[in-house]
């Protein structure tokens, strides 16, 4: 290696020596600078090729401030937005392996050589809010753990909150079911599977399953394959709907009050409410002598409003009920000419009122009760004593017989029993749609546990009953009556008489002997009497066919040594018939010969027989005809029933 101070071409290696370089260009192929020796100190011009000293460099940085480059090996606060080209290993130079700043970091791959180390993005900030992927105009996809092969966990949220929510506002798409143990507590939250089966009885639709406690089913339930053994009880809970007197519970003759308020939570499965109160009248006087006369407080009609929510709605005008009550008035007997401001009040009766609810309600109804009550309230003696008529809905007992303010006054009437304000169940039941029909196995039975009801249809029966627990329909009942009635008038054949008429018109209460079939029910007393007698089985059963019959006597009878036997009574029809014809002669007939009348004598033979070739005929000679007949005439035959 040669040492070279001048020429400004060098070729090999060479050691130069800065100081001794006047030259502007130095060519070499390689270039080694000896930091051990001493460095140029000429300040490089403006060509941006030329090597600069450190002390160069040094001399120009130090009064700048600089931020907008990174170093490798101290700690630096970086601001404004940072590019980084490819992929950047930002392992080294990381605190704490975490990125803290509050500007944006835009890079496709954090972390990637961390290894086992923990990457914390925002972990020191405690406010404002930390964005991944924010950019408005994205377009592609945000990967979270996307690129795991193993089976990494990934945890949103802190599990030491109870009140830390995550909101979705995007439709989310889960490949895979996310699994939750935290049991329910609201209606918006959601609800794993083991919660659905233990609230459902593990498996609604497809196993047997137990309900305890109250339940609940909304609209329509079907039980498919009913048997013996599968038992549904429909009950109401009236839904907690509490029922209060109204504001006003009184009101003069024409004048409509609020005397009840019912109060029904949301989400409502009553769909009818029964409510009762008692029904009271009043009288009010002023400030006069009375005379002794009579006080008659007459009620006349009355109507019911009812308003839901303060407005109308479909069954706003029901058809309330007066009940428990003898006369539309009550009176008194005032004795003494100097009562003054008299009141009388006593109970008239009760009032039934049927309230329909409307089901599914998003929010708690209240339904008022509006009545207005029409009637009078007078003095025997009329004119200034004529006292102001009121109704009264309240009270917890039968109100006074006298009036209140003088116990001269007699009570003429008798007051009705109370009946409390109340509320009853109302439409509980299973419903079947029209045309469809509820079958009950044989060996099943509907049981009445309280006293029940037929608002509308009354159940119907073409059975006859037969047991002394059978239910019986009406015209069963008439029969029965009829035939007591039948049994109980002298002179009235009892049911069952066979009469004859010569008319072919069917007298009351009888029926036409041919045959005919008739319905155990319609016709019970009839049936009770012949039963199947002459035919008919089931719900059916016929009367004797008697036209063109002769009746005789049932049963046998001996008359000399000859029995006589009718056919059994009922349907079989005994065919007519004769004696055998019995034909014999004991006349004898010999040849004999022309002139004489030699013949051998017979016992019998008195006088010389008669000569004939016809011989002894036996014959019964009919007027064509098929059948043997007394002489007759022809009548009908009818039954009673």
């Amino acid at each position: 290696m040669s040492n070279y101070s001048f020429s400004p071409t060098l070729d090999g290696l060479n050691n130069v020596d800065g100081n001794s370089i006047n030259s502007n260009t130095v060519i070499t192929d390689y270039l080694t600078v000896n930091l051990g020796s001493s460095v140029p100190t000429l300040s490089p011009s403006t060509n941006t090729n030329e090597i600069a000293s450190t002390a160069f460099v040094q001399s120009l940085v130090s009064g700048l401030s600089i931020s907008n480059y990174v170093t490798l090996n101290t700690v630096q606060t970086i601001t404004a937005e940072k590019t980084f080209i490819d992929n950047v290993n930002m392992t080294n130079g990381l605190l704490g392996n975490y990125i803290n700043a509050s500007s944006s970091l835009d890079t496709p791959a954090i972390g990637s050589g961390l290894g086992s180390d923990s990457l914390s993005v925002g972990y020191n900030q405690t406010t404002g809010v930390l964005n991944l992927g924010c950019r408005s105009n994205r377009t592609s996809a945000i990967n979270i753990g996307t690129l795991a092969t193993g089976n990494a966990p990934i945890i949103i949220g802190s599990t030491a909150s109870t009140t830390q929510t995550a909101t979705h506002n995007a439709i989310t798409t889960f490949n895979k079911i996310p699994n939750c143990s935290v049991v329910p507590t609201s209606g918006d939250n959601l609800c794993n599977k083991t919660y659905v089966d233990s609230m459902s009885g593990a498996g609604l639709l497809n196993s047997n399953n137990t309900w305890t406690g109250t339940n609940n089913f909304k609209d329509v339930v079907y039980i498919n394959n009913p048997s013996a053994t599968k038992t549904m009880i429909l009950k109401s809970t009236n839904q907690n709907i509490t029922y209060t007197l109204g504001a006003g519970n009184s009101g003069g003759s024409g004048v409509s009050f609020n005397c009840n308020t019912i109060t029904v939570p949301s989400d409502n499965t009553e769909n009818l409410l029964i409510v009762q109160f008692p029904f009271n009248l009043c009288a009010l006087g002023a400030g006069l002598n009375y005379p002794a006369g009579t006080v008659t407080l007459t009620y006349t009609s009355f109507s019911i409003n009812i308003l839901k929510n303060g407005a109308s709605y479909s069954g706003s005008s029901p058809s309330a009920t007066l009940y428990n009550y003898d006369t539309f008035i009550r009176e008194w007997n005032l004795l003494s000419t100097s009562v003054k401001y008299p009141v009388f009040s006593a109970l008239l009766g009760n009032i039934r009122i049927p309230v329909s609810l409307d089901i599914g309600n998003t929010s708690t109804d209240t339904y008022t009760i509006n009545f207005t009550v029409n009637g009078t309230a007078v003095h025997s003696s009329g004119g200034i004593y004529t006292l102001g008529f009121s109704a009264l809905t309240t009270g917890n007992s039968n109100f006074t017989v006298g009036d209140y303010n003088n116990t001269s006054a007699v009570f003429l009437n008798t007051n009705p029993s109370y009946i409390a304000y109340s509320k009853l169940s109302g439409d509980d039941g299973i419903y079947i749609s029209t045309n469809n029909k509820l079958n009950i196995e044989s060996t099943s039975s509907i049981n009445f546990l309280t006293s029940t009801n037929f608002n509308s249809v009354l159940p119907q029966s073409t059975l006859t009953p037969l047991n002394n627990n059978d239910l019986v329909t009406k015209i069963y009942i008439d029969n029965a009556i009829t035939q007591a009635i039948n049994f109980l008038t002298p002179y009235t054949n009892p049911v069952g008489t066979i009469i004859m008429m010569p008319t072919s018109t069917v007298p009351t209460g009888y029926i036409y002997c041919d045959g005919s079939t008739y319905n155990t029910i319609l016709y019970a007393s009839l049936w009770s009497v012949i039963l199947y007698t002459y035919g008919g089985t089931g719900s059916n059963f016929r009367v004797p066919d008697l036209r063109a019959m002769f009746i005789r006597g049932a049963e046998s009878k001996v008359v000399g040594t000859t029995t006589y036997t009718a056919p059994a009574v009922g349907s079989t029809v005994q065919q007519d018939a004769v004696l055998t014809s019995l034909t014999s002669s004991n006349q004898g007939f010999r040849s004999c010969g022309a002139g004489t009348r030699d013949c051998v004598a017979r016992s019998i033979i008195t006088s010389d027989p008669t000569d004939t070739n016809t011989g002894i005929l036996s014959r019964f000679p009919r007027e064509s005809t098929v059948e043997n007949r007394p002489v007759n005439m022809s009548v009908y035959y009818y039954i009673k029933y």
